[in-house]
């Protein structure tokens, strides 16, 4: 447990995770047909007709984009009122999952007993009906997967354990990375890599097409105990897995990339670098970065302190020269200045379609909502309030 903790307190420090979310990546410009989930706590993604998401209490909503309404997600008679429900209702699965949507069906990725570190695949109808297992997935965390076609794609952190001489059963701090695939029909799956294993190490999809597959691996040289940050010698691989060859390629060497976007012979990234590299909570610097396949040829559209805002058609960043904002559209893959006052007191937590889904601050306490992208540019604070 103590090396799960400090992991957990790596990824935040070295922005392997951000909130969590989805992007969706194509291969032809103006599509949108592969989506990356990232995924760090609560379950949130969204799909055509709306957006999946977790209260506080851990049941599961669904919001309408059409009707703008937010309602359990559940099949039974008795669900139109959460305080009527129980733990083992359709519409519970807890604070720390995943999800999507591939076909007529959903999937929730569920964490089993902490113990057991594995995840359930759990398939159903969209109402949480007909409820039935995939495959248990043996992993620490899953902090991102790629739904292509029938088949998923998960970043595995595989936890091992040995016995020590007092007969404990003890966590190593080198876990197993790999790529994993299920295929949701059958439910088989495979390993798809040959396990990467390395002192506070993990393996995160950064990007994906129906043809190939970019994943980030970070780990240390020594093992990070949260106050070496020097002598531990932090290392950064990236890779391009072709999902028909199956073969795996290093690519980018040394680049930190935090996200991806795949569009034609176009792949855009955006790197993250600490300004002091030798203090590990020094402030970072993002590089938005235009990279030409096959040979990668580079060009830097910006260098930014602000992290910028990831939609599902582009990215939003600021230029900390001149203070402007800039959108890179995924259609034109060129950048065009755009006005945003930003609404005070919004945190983005979620591109859904025409809205950010967000957290804000009422009577003292954070809640959830959605609001117009087209209002939080304006600086209109016009909130949608859901469980």
């Amino acid at each position: 447990m103590q090396h799960r903790l400090k992991k957990i307190i790596i990824l935040i420090v070295l922005n392997i995770v951000f909130i969590s979310g989805c992007s969706t990546n194509t291969d032809t410009p103006g599509e949108n047909n592969v989506q990356v989930y990232e995924q760090f706590g609560a379950l949130e993604f969204s799909t055509d007709d709306g957006f999946y998401h977790t209260n506080n209490s851990g049941y599961l909503y669904f919001f309408d984009y059409e009707t703008k309404k937010d309602v359990l997600t559940c099949s039974k008679a008795n669900c139109r009122m959460e305080a009527q429900l129980k733990e083992d209702s359709e519409a519970y699965i807890g604070n720390n999952g995943a999800g999507f949507v591939s076909g007529d069906k959903l999937y929730v990725i569920s964490k089993n007993d902490d113990i057991e570190k594995k995840y359930s695949l759990i398939e159903s109808n969209l109402d949480r009906s007909n409820q039935k297992e995939i495959i248990k997935i043996n992993s620490t965390m899953i902090l991102s997967f790629v739904v292509i076609k029938e088949t998923a794609y998960f970043a595995i952190d595989e936890v091992i354990f040995t016995e020590s001489e007092s007969g404990a059963i003890v966590e190593e701090p080198k876990h197993n990375c790999y790529l994993l695939g299920v295929d949701l029909k059958s439910g088989k799956q495979e390993r798809l890599t040959e396990p990467k294993n390395n002192f506070n190490n993990s393996l995160k999809i950064v990007a994906a097409d129906e043809n190939m597959i970019y994943m980030t691996y970070n780990y240390f040289e020594n093992y990070f105990d949260g106050t070496n940050f020097k002598d531990a010698n932090e290392k950064i691989e990236n890779y391009e897995y072709d999902i028909k060859t199956k073969k795996l390629t290093s690519v980018l060497e040394d680049r930190n990339i935090v996200k991806g976007q795949l569009i034609g012979d176009t792949l855009l990234t955006v790197e993250s670098k600490y300004i002091n590299e030798k203090e590990v909570n020094s402030e970072k610097l993002f590089t938005v970065m235009k990279y030409t396949l096959p040979d990668y040829k580079p060009i830097e559209i910006v260098s930014t302190r602000q992290y910028p805002i990831f939609n599902n058609d582009e990215w939003i960043y600021q230029d900390d020269k001149t203070k402007e904002f800039y959108s890179l559209d995924f259609k034109t893959i060129e950048s065009k200045k755009i006005t945003i006052n930003g609404a005070k007191g919004i945190i983005i937590f979620n591109d859904a379609k025409d809205y950010y889904y967000i957290s804000y601050m009422k009577d003292g306490k954070m809640e959830r909502g959605f609001i117009l992208k087209s209002d939080y540019k304006k600086g209109k604070k016009e909130i949608i309030e859901v469980h």
